[in-house]
């Protein structure tokens, strides 16, 4: 620090000598080149004897003329200083722009990190507000910078484009935080160019640059990429450890793909004492250092739109057009790019994507650019509409699925949506809110956060002390970060307190950046691209449904048309014109002034954290035309009013505050004030009207393509029963069926929630009266194709494991037993292992026997069975059984099983789908790449290999996945399903179709199809898997529907039992198994399902009673027969 203040002061000196100085030195002895008019005659006709006139004359001239030409280029350097912006380069000024440069960079160095921007506070007083550029604190910085006794020798480097500091400080020191050591070993350095390394950290391409050589960099080699390397295979060969292969992605940023590296390509290899180093410090993302989502730099909140600052743009340091302006270091972890005419900016693209165990990347957006959160809510969405969809189906009903351009919407949504981190945000804002409320602090103002899946960093306006497990960033606590997942539950769920926050784009380090509208105030979209509309679509549809914006209302004019009615709710609405807006805005302001007042509050904020105070939604104000001068004063009235009222506006094309979204033609956008860049969060014309047509077809009611009878009460009961089961002991079995559904995907039902019967409600039964018809009696076609001989072909799974799967089990039979929670209960490997509630019940009508073509095609779908070619089982969890191929392994040689998952995804895609095409494989699995770009056919060549070489060769060495030679793809016709199996069984009709082959189809079943996959893999199975939810359900119920009506309860309770196990949200398999338990006249069973039924509609919110049909056969059964059950 000393020796740049010195060198400071030296450069000053110089300048004040050179610029001032020389011209007082010449007027002081007389050293005036240009001659009075009386003695020009005598200049030029008299001999020069002596050297008079050059002395007097010709050399004061040429001092003056070198004095301008240094102070023109003093001139020329000092606003390319402050501002980052590269200075033109002038003809015959090329060395002195290069020595003003160096010296008026050790003046501005003298003070670099310690600038601070006037700001207007709420109350009218002058604050301070640190808005400082990379270097918080310029003593700590020179501290970093300072090279260790490992660091004392330095080699050159040049720079490429798209270099930045950052990562050539990854590539050289292994850490992007250490750049610090190279800029001071390179600031005022002259490059060729006559410029030198500043405080903006401006790299211009052809630099030469010094770099520290640390004991990683001295042992570091380089290596020539040869046709069939792969990175954990050079990891092995030069570093000794597969695992190793994360070194080599830090030490070659340019790498992104780890499957993607060509032949020729020259790569930097680490030494072997960094990759020691980092195993013993874990990284949170494989290709950046974990302390990225850490801002390194002062952050405090930029100016709010309200009120309006009395500081001017001019008055804020300047940034250049592409680089780092004040604050935005509080946003980005590492030094900006330099200007587009030197080094390339840095590009927010794919490349912040992660890479996932198989090497397919994580995206952030979709092609057209919708954000992973976004994607999620509207997946979200879809899920809670089609479980009420599936609520309404009776069988013979289609659920009706999107097609076409929704449909592919619906796969590149899915590809890209991040439910858990939407979920975590959620959860840590609530957190922040529920704390607010019990320490009755104000709850803090937060501008902007930033979000990745696994940090979350929230900027507030003004500093605050946020409490464990949130840590300070900055000594000024104002920024603050947390893991998600160590946010503790919360006992109360209080509302959401930025309802405002929505997503504006991802930047270039894998994070999402979201801003809260409501303290911002007013946000303008300037877009050179001309598609402004298209972001302003992306924000509507996201607050739209957000889980965090329930307290919201959003308001549109031109802009997003449909789209209150697809998402309905009332959260949107749509005015015709801006007029009418603002007459209701006005109402609004006067009611949220008399609230404020009435409870003495000072602001929406301090409002959310009182109790028992209802709070007022804040209005975002979205605008697709241009509002006339007139309406601009108005809207800006209401934002800026104090105290605020909660109206913040979005325009397009223009601002009313200094927020603004600025978007270059090439899709590069940055925030100001904060000078953050990002790629922006975009919703096209086309996506937008695909999510309306999305929306709505999800809403639509199940269509009936064959009428099917209903059971009733009436059928029943004038029938009969067989055998009348009395009551059991059920005591100790007080369970619930909470273990509901996810709402934000209605499919995926945990076998926990749908064990109909627990173990202790089993053990009674079973105690106190004679068997129930169990799955096993009477014959063999009823036993469970999990029931296997120790020496089994054991099934190769293909759902990703959990934790619980992963850990050793530890409770014992006896615990099992009397667990009164379904989640420590073993659950069953299929509906036909659960043992039925009740007492005796007379044998089936009819022998079901093994032999013959039920029992062949059966027998290919069992565990231990002879077959000459693999089977993929998809009515349930998914696994291949007798793949004969080599099993996948991660980079440390353990099997993978997630790569098993992915190999096992497309064996089933194209099992179902014989024949598919070039593009319907493509977008079956990357439905946001381009099926003919270079990029896209290696990826399908290098997955077609990996699924080839897993299910392996028949023993006459044919493949079982062919090589494709005309763009068509397909298995070999020997690799089946169990859902052919099950079609083959149940044919075109079930309503024809024979007893014996519909319990044959049902005993396939082992719980709802594609049970617990990753949505990832399956990207391509919503309509198929609606279709096999359809049938399942269909042949259950005709299994109902024919035994109850032959007096055969036990066969009745196991069709309602399959039911419920593969669609728990259809009300009719609850009808089913509430009329299969009256049929065998066995109240305990009814009275629990319809227990659970309430149970189940209760974990999705009070909002959920039981459809119309079943709260009428409740009453007949609790008015004609007695039952005690609710209505």
């Amino acid at each position: 620090m000393h020796v740049k203040i010195l060198k400071g002061l030296g450069a000053l000196v110089l300048l004040g000598a050179a610029v001032v100085g020389l011209p007082l030195l010449f007027i002081g002895i007389g050293a005036n080149p240009l001659p009075g008019l009386a003695q020009l005659p005598d200049v030029i006709g008299r001999p020069d004897y002596g050297g008079q006139f050059f002395l007097t004359t010709i050399f004061p001239l040429i001092g003056w003329i070198a004095w301008a030409w240094f102070t023109i280029s003093v001139l020329i350097e000092i606003p390319a200083a402050l501002t980052g912006v590269k200075a033109p380069k002038i003809p015959a000024f090329g060395a002195g722009q290069g020595m003003a440069s160096i010296l008026v960079a050790a003046v501005l160095a003298m003070g670099a990190g310690t600038p601070a921007l006037a700001s207007t506070a709420d109350n009218g007083e002058s604050t301070s507000i640190s808005q400082t550029n990379t270097v918080a604190d310029a003593d700590a910085a020179d501290a970093a910078a300072k090279p260790t006794k490992a660091q004392d020798k330095t080699q050159a480097y040049t720079v490429k484009s798209g270099d930045s500091l950052w990562s050539i400080a990854e590539q050289f020191l292994g850490d992007g935080e250490k750049y610090h050591q190279i800029a001071e070993l390179n600031y005022g350095n002259v490059q060729d160019d006559g410029q030198a390394l500043t405080k903006d950290h401006f790299l211009a391409t052809g630099w030469t640059l010094q770099v520290p050589v640390t004991s990683q960099a001295a042992s570091s080699t380089t290596y020539t990429v040869q046709t069939g390397d792969s990175l954990s295979g050079i990891a092995q060969e030069k570093l000794g450890d597969e695992a190793d292969y994360t070194r080599i992605l830090e030490a070659n940023p340019s790498i992104t793909t780890p499957d993607l590296i060509h032949p020729g390509d020259s790569i930097t290899i680490p030494g072997h004492a960094a990759a020691q180093d980092a195993k013993q410090a874990p990284q949170k993302e494989a290709s950046r250092p974990s302390a990225q989502t850490k801002p390194t730099a002062e952050k405090s909140a930029p100016k709010k739109a309200a009120p309006k600052p009395e500081t001017t743009k001019k008055e804020q340091p300047a940034a250049d057009e592409k680089g780092m302006s004040p604050g935005q270091a509080a946003l980005t972890p590492a030094p900006q790019e330099a200007p587009k005419e030197a080094a390339a900016p840095e590009q927010v693209d794919d490349a912040a994507d992660s890479v996932d165990e198989t090497g397919e990347l994580s995206l952030l957006q979709t092609a057209g650019g919708i954000g992973a959160l976004l994607a999620a809510g509207l997946i979200g969405l879809l899920g809670r509409r089609r479980f009420n969809q599936r609520r309404r189906r009776k069988a013979g009903e289609e659920v009706p699925t999107a097609q076409g351009e929704p449909a592919a919407m619906e796969q590149k949504l899915r590809e890209v949506q991040d439910p858990l981190t939407a979920t975590q945000i959620d959860t840590a804002l609530r957190y922040v809110a529920s704390w607010a409320q019990e320490a009755e602090v104000g709850l803090p103002e937060m501008f902007c956060a930033r979000a990745t899946d696994q940090t979350l960093v929230l900027y507030l306006a003004a500093s605050a002390d946020l409490p464990e497990p949130f840590n300070a960033v900055d000594d000024e606590q104002t920024v603050w970060e947390v893991d998600p997942g160590d946010i503790p539950d919360l006992e109360v769920s209080p509302a959401a307190p930025y309802p405002a926050l929505v997503t504006l784009g991802q930047d270039g380090h894998g994070a999402h950046l979201l801003a809260d509208l409501e303290y911002i105030g007013a946000l303008g979209v300037v877009d050179a691209t001309g598609n402004s509309s298209e972001i302003l679509n992306a924000l509507a549809v996201e607050l739209g449904m957000s889980p965090w914006s329930e307290e919201l209302q959003v308001s549109l004019v031109g802009v997003a048309a449909g789209l209150p009615e697809a998402i309905g709710g009332g959260r949107i609405r749509h005015f015709e014109d801006i007029d009418a807006l603002l007459v209701r805005l006005r109402g609004k302001a006067r009611e949220t002034r008399r609230v404020l007042d009435e409870v003495e509050a000072e602001s929406l904020h301090e409002l959310r954290t009182r109790t028992g105070v209802e709070p007022v939604q804040p209005e975002i104000v979205i605008l697709g035309e241009r509002p006339t001068a007139e309406q601009i004063d108005m809207l800006t009235e209401l934002i800026e009013e104090l105290p605020r009222v909660g109206v913040a506006a979005v325009t397009a094309d223009h601002s009313l505050s200094d927020w603004t979204l600025n978007v270059d033609v090439e899709n590069q956008g940055n925030l100001e004030p904060l000078g953050a860049p990002l790629k922006p969060q975009r919703v096209t014309k086309t996506e937008h009207q695909a999510i309306v047509d999305l929306l709505a077809t999800a809403s639509e009611a199940p269509a009936t393509v064959t009428a099917k009878d209903e059971i009733t009460l009436e059928t029943i009961d004038a029938s009969g029963a067989l055998s009348v089961v009395s009551e059991p002991d059920l005591s100790d079995a007080g369970q619930s069926a909470g273990q509901a559904v996810a709402e934000d995907d209605a499919w995926a039902v945990s076998e926990e929630a749908l064990d109909e019967e627990p173990a202790a409600a089993q053990d009674a039964e079973e105690t106190e009266h004679e068997p129930a018809q169990s799955a096993s009696e009477p014959t063999e076609v009823l036993q469970t194709a999990a029931e296997s001989e120790p020496d089994q072909e054991p099934a190769i799974k293909a759902t990703e494991p959990t934790e619980e799967e992963q850990a050793p089990a530890t409770t014992t039979d006896a615990e099992e037993e009397t667990s009164s929670d379904p989640q420590e209960t073993e659950q069953p490997a299929s509906a036909w292992d659960v043992p039925v509630a009740g007492g005796e019940v007379e044998e089936p009508g009819e022998e079901l026997p093994v032999a013959g073509e039920v029992g062949q095609l059966l027998e290919g779908a069992e565990v231990d069975a002879q077959r000459d070619a693999p089977i993929i089982r998809v009515l349930g969890t998914v696994d291949t059984l007798g793949a004969r191929g080599v099993m996948p392994t991660t980079p440390a040689g353990d099997v993978s099983a997630v790569k098993i998952a992915r190999r096992t995804a497309v064996g089933a895609f194209l099992a179902l789908h014989p024949g598919a095409t070039l593009e319907e494989f493509h977008q079956a699995f990357w439905p946001n790449a381009d099926p003919k770009s270079a990029k896209s056919e290696t990826s399908r060549n290098r997955l077609s290999s990996d699924v080839r070489q897993f299910f392996g060769q028949d023993e006459e060495g044919d493949f079982y996945y062919p090589h494709t030679t005309n763009g068509v793809y397909r298995m070999d016709p020997r690799v089946q399903t169990d859902w052919d199996i099950f079609m083959q069984l149940v044919g075109n009709s079930v309503s024809t179709c024979s007893t014996e082959r519909l319990v044959g189809a049902l005993r396939l079943v082992r719980g709802a199809p594609f049970d617990g996959v990753s949505a990832k893999n399956y990207l391509w199975n919503e309509m198929m898997r609606s279709r096999m939810i359809d049938a399942i359900c269909d042949t259950a119920h005709e299994l109902v529907r024919r035994s109850t009506n032959a007096g055969n309860p036990g066969l009745a309770r196991l069709g309602a039992r399959v039911g419920r196990m593969v669609d728990p949200a259809n009300e009719q398999m609850w009808r089913n198994g509430l009329l299969a338990e009256h049929s065998a006249k066995n109240r305990v069973g009814v009275e629990e399902i319809a227990k659970r039924l309430h149970d189940y509609l209760d974990s999705f919110g009070e909002d959920y009673e039981p459809e119309e049909e079943t709260q009428d056969l409740l009453k007949q059964l609790r008015k004609r027969h007695g039952y005690q059950v609710a209505g």
